[in-house]
């Protein structure tokens, strides 16, 4: 039977079309393209052909080159072929190849051929008693089931080059999409190549910028390896170094890299902000900190003047009942604190040569726990004061008398300037200066 792919020489006359010696389709069966009537011009010329189908009774080709030399192409063609109903040739300029050309033909035995295949006519002819019979191959009405094909597994080996925000980030692995088309068959199929890496989440796709910027290059390499089997893609590999480049360390500086941009962005207001507003655009990434691992990730980075006393505020900050305030310009924390009188909340700048700045809330730390709206009021009468010297300077509110309101100078010139800024704290928090 014949099957996709297979290379046929075809003999064309006025007649019909022979695949082999005894097996003739008729001219008037015969389709040129989809509308196309089969008229040659000459009167027999060889015609090389690719079969594209062959189901139901009808044999599609795809015309090649024509071959005047080839004297016995035919025998080699199973004879059982003869299911064959129409031959629907159909390629580029199909039309002119069959109709142009002036090449000399030989007789070839094309009397013989044309004695095998009888011309249509609407007469019923009476046979000769004298004529000797002529073997015709007759054709079964009833084709015969083509049985599969075993074609063989076929490798190609393929790279594309992508930019970064092309490359999408799942659990485990990196995805790249690129249409292959498979030679011979003509089917283009849509695929997926995945790359794998264990240390990338789902939540990743936000540190692609950050990834691109340490990596330092703007486009990346994927190399495939693309296994097929006739028409179908039987497997996919791809590697890509850049994706293995992308590591445990370098992830972790994702949040060192997220501070340092949101700082330079930050904008001229005071207002109040949470570790969530400056990692908003990163929550699903995984990578989005606590309050006091950010206290912490931006000493590292920034190690600024007053590291020593944020990070001891940072220990005493009751980070479970108030999230972390901080005022992007100057950069400043607003600690939540408790002592022996109550609770305070605490302004300390991080770079800046500001004296710390207290205020003692109005209820003790279990009244706040007990009632939340307490807590928010506390809150919002001490941002409304921070905003009150954001207006007018910090000199001129420390003169002014404001209720409830404590500030300590940070001791640059000594030594020890650390351990006095700490001594007058807990004073200031157990009530021992009053």
């Amino acid at each position: 039977m014949h099957y996709i792919g297979q290379q046929l020489i075809l003999r064309m006359h006025l007649e019909g079309v022979c695949l082999c010696d005894d097996i003739c389709i008729p001219y008037y069966d015969v389709q040129v393209g989809y509308n196309g009537k089969y008229s040659p011009h000459q009167d027999l010329m060889w015609r090389q052909a690719e079969v594209v189908d062959f189901s139901e009774g009808t044999l599609e080709c795809r015309i090649g080159e024509h071959q005047p030399d080839r004297l016995n192409s035919f025998f080699s063609q199973d004879a059982d072929d003869g299911a064959v109903s129409k031959l629907i040739l159909r390629g580029g300029s199909v039309l002119e190849k069959l109709t142009g050309g002036s090449l000399p033909i030989p007789d070839w035995g094309l009397s013989r051929i044309r004695k095998s295949v009888p011309a249509p006519t609407t007469e019923r002819r009476k046979p000769d008693p004298r004529a000797v019979p002529q073997p015709v191959r007759r054709f079964d009405p009833q084709p015969k089931s083509a049985e599969p094909t075993e074609y063989p597994i076929r490798t190609f080996q393929k790279e594309y080059t992508y930019r970064f925000h092309e490359m999408r980030i799942v659990a485990g692995a990196a995805i790249f999409k690129k249409s292959f088309t498979i030679p011979d068959f003509y089917r283009t199929i849509d695929l997926e190549l995945r790359v794998e890496n264990e240390f990338l989440e789902g939540g990743y796709e936000y540190i692609k910028p950050y990834l691109e910027n340490r990596i330092g290059k703007h486009k990346l390499t994927v190399s495939a390896v693309i296994r097929t089997q006739g028409d179908q893609i039987v497997s996919t590999e791809a590697t890509a170094t850049v994706v293995d480049e992308i590591t445990p360390e370098l992830i972790g500086g994702f949040k060192y890299w997220q501070i340092r941009r949101k700082l330079r962005s930050a904008e001229t207001d005071e207002d109040l902000v949470t570790v969530d507003d400056l990692f908003d655009d990163a929550k699903d990434s995984g990578l989005k900190p606590t309050d006091e691992e950010f206290v912490e990730d931006l000493l590292a980075v920034k190690k600024p003047k007053h590291a020593d006393t944020v990070r001891y505020l940072s220990k005493l900050d009751l980070y479970d009942l108030m999230r972390l305030r901080m005022m992007k310009k100057p950069f400043a924390f607003l600690f939540l604190v408790s002592g022996e009188k109550g609770c305070f909340l605490i302004l300390e700048t991080l770079n800046s040569k500001e004296a710390s700045y207290i205020w003692r809330l109005n209820a003790p730390e279990s009244e706040l726990r007990a009632n939340r709206d307490l807590l928010q009021r506390e809150y919002t009468w001490v941002e409304k004061e921070i905003s009150i010297i954001s207006a007018e300077n910090r000199k001129p509110y420390r003169k002014d008398s404001h209720e409830n309101f404590e500030w300590i100078r940070h001791e640059y010139e000594k030594p020890d300037g650390f351990e006095l800024w700490k001594q007058r704290l807990h004073q200031v928090l157990d009530g021992d200066g009053e």
